[in-house]
């Protein structure tokens, strides 16, 4: 896969009763050794501050770190579970993810990710979550 991607990432909460969100987003792509990395900036809509993302995938496993206005870091391995805190300006949430699936295919051109999962917030009960991410590469871009 060459290095100018599109990532696209859609997710849902069934519990929220929300639509899914989805995103499109330039971003880059790299590997080294046996693992994958995707980078990619998203500003808020409204603040327009801006929130750097690493996903890194090794094997089944995958990770995703979001730096900037919050900070967070995720880890999603089939039938895990993974503790951290999801910091923003207002203070630490203890967060958890217990998660069900995971799947990782890999093509010449693509990557598609498919995460789920069950979020916790304090120890509550949040939602179940599917998301999935895409990555292609994008065309006519460091040819």
């Amino acid at each position: 896969m060459k290095r100018e991607v599109l990532v696209s990432i859609s997710g849902s909460q069934q519990e929220s009763g929300e639509d899914a969100l989805e995103v499109l987003l330039p971003g880059q792509y790299y590997k080294r050794k046996d693992t994958h990395y995707i980078k990619y900036d998203q500003y808020d809509e409204d603040t327009g501050e801006l929130l750097k993302n690493t996903i890194k995938v090794k094997g089944d496993s995958v990770e995703l770190k979001k730096t900037g206005y919050s900070n967070v870091r995720m880890y999603f391995k089939e039938n895990s579970h993974y503790t951290s805190y999801y910091d923003m300006r207002e203070g630490s949430l203890l967060m958890e993810t217990h998660t069900g699936k995971v799947q990782v295919r890999e093509q010449e051109d693509s990557m598609d990710i498919m995460l789920e999962y069950d979020l916790y917030l304090n120890e509550q009960y949040i939602s179940n979550c599917q998301v999935a991410i895409k990555v292609v590469e994008r065309s006519g871009v460091g040819e």
